[in-house]
């Protein structure tokens, strides 16, 4: 076997969540020195089952790779297992419409024993690194909004980590109707002592990219203590699940005779056109000796004039080709430009709807009872000195639910803050394209970014519903607490902010 490697370490934890959403392959501990495939996804869509969207993509891809054992994994290899998995999501929805919206990131790591290179291939924000002697070789580009953002010089990396949406991703495997695409590179250079890690966004939490190369710098950190210390840094500062697999090269022998280089796709037609064309010689070679007679040969100026003749018909016959092609083409990029404007007229009324909601408003309502309430139990205390140390207590856990509270209004501002923002970032988007259709540019979007963009209000609409739940935890109808009815606060008249939120 080509690659050695050492025994690969993972983390698959829920962290600051109520459920852990990531999910990784191999299976949490079965992972062995010979395993060549590896996967960590991050499951996105709350109430939608996003832990069910990754572990379907951690069950299916193996499942591909392990029925297409004997093909090249290439990007079109990449494609196809895709495609099988969205198909195996899609049906998953048709039989439980629950999951509906779910979806999940991707990070794969493949390692060829043929000729001792790497594929890996990813979607969304979760992330891969090549790291060898303290330098990042390599590291896959997030798909998201803040990147996005930064590449059009609108933010900059310190406003991008620190941006209210920066989980926002603009690709997810997400089933058929949103089918997505995975950015796939294959890494010639691979080494003894190079590290592999793939990670979900909650490590990145903690981690920074020089944080990650100091602690896998250090010689007298194995992997199974890089783990360790990554693990206590994530459970002191990540909110979010953070998963993860590590790995290091320990050993490449010579590849097999024979083998190949891995291509890209450039590579491999020039490769096959240099073979036809050294066979096309030798095919001609040979039929000029044993065909060819001094009676049968054409004169020289004969065979110019049938060597353009024919060159003439073929240049003709390619023209033809290269204007039907772009007239479908361009019918093709004029309807799916027709139907991204639909798509973004849509998303502008989501987006509308999010910044009418009354959200704010709502919130503001549900702090005046709290603050009702603690002027009632000041108002006992004055009457009953006896009862302080308790209405102390109780006076103390309401004003920290008012601070929660306003809490809950500083980070829905952001939220709807963003909205906003978003819904011009759309009204850009839409001018940009009906200006290239205007122009007959044939110039459209990724389709992809749409329908993520549109979960991705759905997602900041259910933040509402969370909000609920939270002041309905803060709030509840207030008992009376004290053992004297007539010093007791009268509770009975106390509308709940809830009812309020709901509308």
């Amino acid at each position: 076997m080509p690659i050695l490697i050492k025994h690969p370490v993972y983390l698959n934890e829920q962290g600051g969540r109520s459920n852990n959403e990531d999910s990784i392959f191999p299976a949490v501990g079965t992972a062995t020195v010979d395993q060549r495939l590896f996967l960590v996804c991050d499951g996105v869509g709350g109430a939608s089952k996003g832990e069910v969207a990754s572990k379907m993509t951690c069950e299916h891809f193996p499942e591909y790779f392990k029925e297409h054992s004997g093909e090249r994994v290439n990007a079109a290899f990449i494609e196809a297992a895709l495609r099988y998995t969205e198909e195996k999501m899609s049906e998953c929805i048709a039989q439980a419409p629950a999951h509906n919206g779910m979806a999940t990131t991707l990070t794969l790591l493949y390692l060829n024993d043929k000729n001792n290179t790497a594929t890996i291939a990813w979607i969304g924000d979760s992330r891969i690194y090549q790291i060898r002697d303290g330098k990042i070789l390599f590291v896959s580009e997030d798909h998201s909004l803040v990147n996005e953002l930064v590449k059009r010089g609108e933010l900059t990396e310190e406003q991008a980590a620190t941006h209210p949406q920066r989980n926002m991703i603009l690709r997810a495997i997400a089933g058929q109707d949103a089918p997505t695409q995975a950015d796939v590179v294959h890494i010639k250079d691979v080494q003894a002592g190079d590290y592999f890690l793939l990670c979900t966004d909650g490590i990145l939490e903690s981690f920074d990219d020089a944080t990650l190369v100091e602690l896998l710098n250090d010689s007298s950190v194995d992997l199974e203590t890089a783990k360790d210390k990554m693990h206590q840094i994530c459970d002191m500062m990540s909110r979010d699940n953070f998963s993860m697999y590590l790995m290091q090269i320990s050993e490449l022998t010579a590849a097999p005779a024979g083998s190949t280089a891995v291509l890209d796709s450039d590579e491999l037609k020039n490769v096959l056109k240099e073979q036809e064309d050294s066979e096309e010689k030798k095919t001609f070679g040979t039929a000029a000796k044993t065909v060819k007679t001094p009676s049968e040969e054409l004169n020289k100026g004969d065979r110019k004039l049938l060597f353009f003749l024919g060159l003439f018909a073929l240049l003709s016959l390619l023209a033809l080709g290269i204007y039907k092609l772009s007239d479908l083409s361009k019918n093709n990029e004029e309807k799916l430009a027709q139907i991204e404007q639909g798509n973004i007229a849509l998303l502008k009324q989501k987006a509308d709807g999010l910044i009418a909601s009354g959200l704010l408003d709502s919130l503001r309502l549900a702090k005046q009872p709290i603050q009702d309430a603690i002027t009632e139990y000041e108002s006992v205390l004055a009457g009953s000195p006896g009862l302080k140390e308790r209405i102390d207590e109780r006076v103390n856990s309401l004003k920290a639910q008012r601070d929660e509270v306003d809490g809950l209004i500083s980070r829905s501002e952001v939220n709807l803050n963003f909205v906003k923002e978003y819904r011009s970032y759309l009204d850009s988007v839409k001018l940009e394209l009906t200006a290239a259709v205007a122009a007959d540019t044939n110039k459209s979007f990724n389709g992809d970014t749409l329908l993520l963009l549109e979960s991705q209000l759905d997602s900041l609409a259910y933040q509402k519903t969370e909000v609920i739940e939270s002041v309905s935890r803060l709030i509840p109808i207030k008992e009376s607490e004290t053992p004297d009815e007539e010093a007791s606060p009268d509770s009975s008249q106390t509308e709940s902010p809830i009812d309020t939120l709901n509308q």
